[in-house]
């Protein structure tokens, strides 16, 4: 071979084999974390329940017993499981985890050719590419059957779009991304300005384009519905963004700075290897040091932001980055909503490449391979923890407890009778009661039924003693809660039954809270044990 050639050839060829082990990287923790744990979130339950009952020709909700309910958010992660389902029953978990193994394996693709437009080398690229593989909440959420993958995977593909140029291409992205999540509002908002910018009035070109795809979905919950709103909306927003009413402007101060700052302390958590779960309590490396890494890695977000704003099409996406860290700060709980993250987390992790790749040289060493994969290590150490922890917690929590009382208000519950709760997965999965959850996400009795109550009284307690359900699943907090506010209410139910986790599999801290624990990482275990109660007659 021309030696010209092969010096050519080689950086592709080091390059595509960069990708391939990124690929098998990818695909293979995944796999090893499905056939280790089992995991599955009860999130995932809710969505998948719609898709069962719709096969089950019950309709496209979460329960009978009400007129149908828009009780999920992504199209796409009710859709995927429907397919499954509409082909082999009870295979919704399955078909969506099969589906977030293929689009792991697409994302490397896509974020390789990202990397390459953006042109920031090759230690940086293996640090975009490992991150992706390895990150926690990259792989647990679309392992234990959410759309994140799928949604981590769509944007990126969007912004590839958007810089390659075709604007049919790109509208086709904007209408699958709202799809799949609608707050990729944001990127549409963003990326339609960069649009304009480049092409002009040949963005309502891609404007027709997403219409198109997403009209059908509109069209039909308008009329299966009434609205093309999810009632998860509804219920999350009145929820967890509602302001007090009362007090004046010092209640409202006081709101503000509670509400930032539990969200700030999320927001430093994006990158702190261990704690992005913002339901992990503690672990093998100190919150301090993890603290560290966070600002490094922020630090090197910065640096990307300045180096690539510049850049057609990019500097949507930068502009996105931007958009959903306010988005995070104002409306997005401080804690359990982590799914929502990595597609962000994709971006600015492209970004922090950028910032690796302008490090300063230093003489004699050149600093990007070392901070590449020292990264790369910090953010992959996690997996024989979280993989172990969530081994446990699935066995004991969601299987020993959650699964369990689902199983047994199915036997229990008659046609008719219903079920206040806070879980709606588990229980409703295996029990297909119908259920006032709180805060009403897949119930527009409970949603309604909270909205008529004062802000300051729309706890679970309160929703019980609205409704007065003919059964309740409980936390012991939360049963107690209802005995210390609402007396009268709570004299009406006997106990019925109690499950908890195996004694050896909990502990609890120096306040007594649950835990469960794993070579020292841990994590919260609220659901350690439910009080299955019926009202007395």
């Amino acid at each position: 071979m021309d030696h010209a050639l092969s010096r050519r050839l080689r950086p592709a060829l080091l390059e595509d084999r960069t990708v391939a082990i990124a690929i098998l990287l990818a695909v293979g923790v995944r796999l090893a974390f499905w056939l280790i744990t089992d995991r599955v979130w009860e999130d995932a339950l809710i969505t998948v329940t719609h898709a069962r009952n719709a096969v089950a020709g019950i309709g496209l909700t979460h329960h009978p017993g009400e007129p149908v309910t828009y009780g999920f958010t992504s199209a796409i992660s009710v859709l995927v499981p429907l397919a499954g389902e509409a082909i082999v029953r009870g295979s919704g978990i399955f078909v969506l985890k099969v589906a977030s193994l293929i689009a792991a394996a697409l994302t490397i693709v896509v974020a390789n050719r990202l990397c390459a437009r953006l042109g920031i080398g090759r230690w940086p690229t293996l640090l975009v590419l490992v991150y992706l593989a390895v990150d926690q909440n990259q792989i647990f959420y679309g392992m234990a059957g959410m759309e994140t993958q799928l949604a981590v995977l769509i944007l990126l593909w969007s912004i590839d779009a958007l810089m390659a140029g075709g604007v049919r291409g790109i509208g086709l992205s904007w209408g699958v991304a709202m799809l799949v999540r609608p707050d990729f509002l944001l990127w549409v908002g963003a990326a339609g300005l960069d649009v304009f910018a480049r092409f002009r009035w040949r963005v309502l070109v891609a404007v027709a384009t997403a219409a198109v795809v997403v009209a059908p979905w509109l069209i039909f919950t308008t009329l299966y519905y009434g609205s093309p709103i999810p009632n998860t909306i509804l219920a999350k927003s009145a929820h967890f963004v509602a302001a007090p009413e009362a007090g004046g402007p010092a209640a409202m101060i006081a709101w503000l700075a509670e509400s930032l700052s539990s969200r700030i302390l999320a927001l430093m958590r994006t990158f702190t290897p261990f704690y992005e779960d913002t339901l992990v309590a503690s672990a093998p490396l100190p919150l301090g040091a993890a603290f560290l890494v966070s600002t490094a890695m922020w630090a090197l977000v910065i640096v990307g932001v300045i180096r690539t704003w510049k850049v057609p099409g990019w500097r949507a996406a930068v502009l996105f980055a931007g958009l959903f860290t306010v988005y995070r700060l104002v409306l997005l709980p401080g804690a359990y909503f982590d799914w929502y993250v990595p597609p962000h987390t994709a971006v600015l992790i492209i970004l922090a490449g950028v910032g690796v790749s302008r490090l300063p040289p230093i003489p004699q060493l050149d600093l990007r391979p070392v901070v590449a994969i020292a990264i790369a290590l910090l953010f992959a150490v996690h997996l024989p923890f979280t993989t172990g922890l969530e081994r446990k917690l699935q066995l004991n929590v969601e299987d020993a407890v959650r699964r369990t009382v689902g199983e047994d208000l199915g036997r229990m519950i008659t046609p008719g009778e219903t079920l206040a709760t806070e879980s709606a997965g588990y229980y409703e999965y295996y029990s297909n009661a119908t259920m006032y959850d709180y805060p009403g996400l897949t119930s527009e009795v409970a949603r309604k039924a909270l909205a008529a109550l004062p802000p300051d009284r729309r706890g679970i307690e309160e929703l019980i003693d609205a409704l007065q359900p003919n059964w309740l699943a409980l936390r012991p907090d939360e049963w107690d809660g209802l005995k210390y506010k609402y007396q009268s209410t709570a004299a009406r139910y006997e106990l019925v039954e109690t499950v908890t986790s195996p004694p050896d599999s909990i502990v609890f801290d120096t306040a007594g809270r649950p835990r469960i624990e794993f070579w020292g990482y841990v994590k919260d275990a609220s659901s350690w044990k439910i009080l299955v109660l019926h009202r007395v007659p």
